[in-house]
């Protein structure tokens, strides 16, 4: 029987940053999430592609970071350990509530880490496997 299973995107699941993995779970930040379906995926991808066309011309730009804050929307579900810092001017070391908007608060390298993660950006190939199944060129 293979063992490709189908995915659900209703299940959450958790996910630490390597900053915190040390830590006793009762002390990490966690972040509630779940993945992203085919099609959500494809319309964020599709989204961060703008073309710009003057006169002759055209130019793409791509939109990276909106499309990862997208995902981050769409997969975050909630979080756990998350407070404001001490020096925090109304709110020292209060746990930060979870809504969309309050995922700006997640410093941008966590925000990396995780999109990394979610998009298997962080499972790079290495040197020796890079263009491994591509072949040879050929000419002719």
């Amino acid at each position: 029987m293979s063992k490709v299973l189908a995915m659900d995107p209703t299940v959450e699941m958790y996910w630490v940053p390597k900053l915190d993995r040390d830590l006793p779970e009762n002390e990490q930040f966690r972040i509630k999430y779940s993945s992203l379906t085919a099609r959500q995926e494809a319309e964020i991808t599709d989204n961060q592609i703008r073309s710009i066309t003057k006169a002759k011309l055209s130019e793409y730009k791509f939109a990276v970071s909106s499309a990862d804050l997208k995902r981050c929307e769409i997969c975050i579900k909630g979080w756990e350990n998350f407070r404001y810092p001490e020096n925090h001017p109304t709110k020292p070391k209060q746990d930060v509530p979870f809504s969309k908007d309050n995922i700006g608060l997640i410093p941008p390298n966590i925000r990396a880490e995780f999109v990394a993660f979610i998009t298997k950006r962080d499972e790079i190939a290495s040197p020796d496997e890079e263009g491994k199944d591509l072949g040879e060129a050929k000419t002719e």
